[in-house]
């Protein structure tokens, strides 16, 4: 329980903010806990010297903490955890991973609440007693929902509203399914009866993108993590489900105009050239480079106007060298740019 704890934030001088904002969360829960913030070396001394409950770091500082931290539960708290690394660290003896966000200081003191409670005392995340989220409530933007080994949602805090589009006390009682469409909820149903018969996961409980379904029926791209926790004998689960619609509508825009862009730059009749702000060269498209006989590593990094297109001519490259200077000193480029016919290399 975190009543009378010591929590170790093992953490880079630069994130004492988020040491701040983990304090104030854990006083909200519980007002004798204490969090204290300390460097990978003065985090193993403390942990070495038997002061702490708790660990909270982040991927890098728990690979040099675990071999000191292996009777300690251990929170990695990191931005947009890789996946991989979430695996990975779960591998090695994680209790629990937090995606930090600018809301998730209460996420994580929910967290510690839970794993520092596994001897069911005070604090324990009892899906029958709603306090273990209270924080989580007021403060997160991500839908939060614990459900028990049937299925059987027991909590959901009132971001469901905004992300599906129900009211949260209707849901309570509900299956979880009604937020599935019909194939997901097969896949749901027959995955959770797996895990509870062989203790198996098939998927990566860190983070997965799966497609819930709305109140109306469309169906919404989410980002989801999930933790299972006991008491009192039963199973129970929660997920944290994020609305990643706006990333995903952003990721197609950038592929379509990554597709645009290649269609103009790769134009089998057009020469184009990418340049740093100092007329550096950084990419050239394939008629350009076939032109001149050249490959990219020929002239990339070199000034543009030193480029074999313009040795034909040292006063074109002169030309070329002054205009870059003007696009460099933030002029635009001038009306009547210098122009000249190229010449192949021989």
């Amino acid at each position: 329980m975190l009543q009378n704890s010591h929590i170790l934030y093992v953490t880079d001088a630069q994130a004492g903010a988020d040491a701040d904002a983990v304090r104030t969360h854990l006083a909200e829960r519980r007002a004798d806990a204490h969090v204290a913030v300390a460097t990978v070396a003065e985090g193993k001394r403390m942990v070495e010297a038997g002061a702490t409950d708790a660990v909270v770091t982040d991927f890098d500082g728990f690979a040099n903490l675990s071999s000191a931290c292996a009777d300690l539960p251990v929170v990695v708290y990191a931005s947009d955890p890789a996946p991989d690394a979430v695996e990975a660290a779960y591998d090695a003896g994680v209790t629990a991973v937090v995606e930090r966000t600018e809301a998730s200081g209460a996420i994580l003191a929910a967290t510690l609440d839970r794993v520092l409670s596994a001897d069911g005392g005070e604090g324990s995340l009892d899906p029958a007693n709603g306090s273990h989220l209270d924080a989580i409530v007021e403060s997160a933007s991500d839908c939060i929902v614990t459900i028990d080994a049937n299925s059987t949602i027991q909590f959901v805090n009132s971001v469901v509203e905004t992300v599906f589009g129900y009211d949260p006390e209707a849901l309570v009682g509900e299956p979880l399914t009604k937020l599935m469409s019909d194939s997901l909820a097969e896949r749901h149903l027959g995955a959770i009866d797996r895990y509870l018969d062989t203790g198996e996961r098939h998927f990566d409980w860190g983070y997965v993108e799966l497609l819930g379904q709305h109140r109306d029926g469309h169906q919404i791209p989410l980002g989801v993590s999930f933790s299972e926790f006991e008491r009192d004998g039963e199973r129970y689960f929660t997920g944290v489900l994020r609305d990643i619609t706006d990333r995903k509508r952003a990721e197609r825009l950038r592929r379509r105009r990554k597709r645009q862009f290649d269609a103009v730059f790769n134009d089998p009749f057009t020469f184009f050239a990418l340049l740093d702000r100092d007329g550096t060269v950084r990419n050239v498209n394939r008629p350009a480079l076939d032109f001149a006989d050249v490959d990219v590593a020929d002239v990339a990094g070199k000034p543009f106007w030193e480029c074999p297109w313009w040795s034909h001519s040292p006063e074109l490259q002169s030309k070329l060298e002054a205009e870059l200077e003007r696009v460099k000193a933030g002029s635009t480029a001038s009306s009547k740019p210098p122009t000249s016919t190229l010449r192949a290399r021989p």
